[in-house]
């Protein structure tokens, strides 16, 4: 039987794998049935250590007594659940940490290095504990990008918001169902949704569990996408019949919702320079009956194949700062990484571009919060193609700007929707 803390650890391999936090935490919390106290405690754990992975790193290296210990990932993440549960959780007893940190170790087949987990744990509380006074676990250098590029206080709600439980969002297959009949399926299965009710056909869930097993979501009632990745496709406004040419397009949910509303008529060449990732785009176009719309294609972001569109979406590689929430592992990344990826972004875009003809819609994308991927990028490819031209934006009210922007660019920030950060810009060519 699991413990709180044994599923707290499953969940977080899980996210060091790749799956989304809140979707990794429900599917653990579903199988382990734990009691709700300890559910709330796994939950507390979990979401704590994410939110202060790097923080927590930093900390088990300040313990370390040999240098060029290499720690293997498991044991770090015992390693980060103990520190964490020292340095933030006061009702936890310090013995009690410890010892259960341990107990955890060989439970999961690490007895091995138990002794090396007490050492450092216990060093740690011989410094009293110490903790730096680091926001959020967030690193000196993306602080100072948000307060540089949009001033204190939307830092500081760029910081709450992108901390704690992130919401887990979905859109609604309104091409076989309504909001309304798939609440009451979900419901059936112990599901809790609701409506977003400034954007049509989006829901929030909670207590989801391991939602892809369920049938309202293999029998392609639904894909699990953000609000605000729904919001790019709002700004396409894909009419039924067009071509339409999602460049960087895996898994593939842009491509599901494009092709919602554009009533399953048209066609939708989603892309994705990998193979097994253009596998997963046409697995999930056909569990939601979108086989006859979408065209799964592995295409490089930069060939020029004379590929033709009336609509294009570049939702281009970048920095990932407005999904810290769900893959806080960015924080830990070199800032160095950044500085080459707003002109990888420009060579995209200005190649994808060459799809469009006269009267052609171009958006450009990003799930980051950071102008030089973002308005500068956008800027720069005016600046260098004078056939295209800024096409404003119509977006619910609820995702205004708060930051001065022109109005054919939009930074969506989490503390304002309740979405991941995110970044979308229109243009159209003459």
């Amino acid at each position: 039987m699991k413990s709180a803390r044994s599923a707290a650890f499953d969940a977080l391999k899980r996210v060091n794998k790749g799956a989304y936090s809140t979707i990794a935490l429900d599917a653990v919390l579903a199988e382990a049935q734990l009691s709700e106290r300890d559910s709330a405690l796994a939950a507390a754990i979990f979401y704590g250590v994410l939110e202060k992975q790097e923080l927590l790193d930093n900390l088990i290296k300040g313990c370390v007594t040999r240098p060029g210990t290499r720690i293997k990932p498991d044991v770090r993440i015992i390693l980060r659940m103990g520190i964490y549960q020292l340095g933030f959780m006061d009702k936890i007893p310090d013995n009690a940490a410890v010892d259960q940190s341990v107990a955890l170790a060989r439970q999961c087949g690490l007895g091995g290095v138990s002794g090396f987990i007490n050492a450092l744990l216990r060093g740690y509380i011989r410094q009293g504990k110490p903790v730096p006074a680091e926001e959020h676990g967030c690193p000196l250098w993306l602080k100072t990008l948000w307060t540089d590029s949009y001033g204190e206080d939307i830092c500081r709600g760029l910081l709450a918001g992108l901390s704690g439980r992130p919401p887990l969002y979905a859109r609604v297959n309104t091409l076989r169902t309504d909001e309304h009949t798939l609440i009451g399926l979900l419901a059936e299965h112990g599901v809790e949704a609701r409506p977003v009710e400034w954007l049509a056909g989006a829901l929030e869930l909670s207590a989801a569990g391991d939602i892809s097993k369920l049938p309202p979501f293999t029998e392609g009632l639904l894909h699990i996408q953000d609000i605000s990745s729904q919001l790019c496709c709002a700004a396409l406004c894909a009419q039924a019949g067009e071509r339409i040419l999602d460049v960087c397009s895996a898994p593939g949910g842009k491509a599901f919702t494009t092709a919602q509303l554009m009533g399953g008529a048209g066609e939708i060449t989603a892309c994705d320079i990998h193979p097994h990732r253009v596998e997963l785009i046409a697995s999930g176009a056909k569990r939601l009956g979108l086989e006859g719309i979408i065209r799964p294609t592995v295409r490089d972001g930069l060939c020029d194949d004379g590929i033709t569109a009336d609509r294009v979406l570049c939702d281009v590689p970048c920095s990932g700062l407005g999904v810290i929430r769900r893959k806080p592992d960015i924080m830990s990344k070199p800032q160095e990484e950044i500085e080459g990826l707003p002109a990888l972004q420009l060579d995209i875009l200005e190649h994808s571009a060459k799809a469009l003809s006269s009267g052609g819609v171009l958006v450009y994308s990003t799930c980051t919060l950071n102008p030089r991927e973002n308005g500068d990028v956008v800027a720069a490819f005016l600046s260098k193609h004078k056939e295209f031209e800024p096409l404003p934006l119509q977006l619910p009210a609820k995702a205004d700007s708060i930051i001065k922007e022109p109005d054919h660019c939009r930074t969506i920030f989490p503390q304002v929707t309740g979405g991941d950060g995110f970044f979308v810009a229109r243009m159209i060519k003459r």
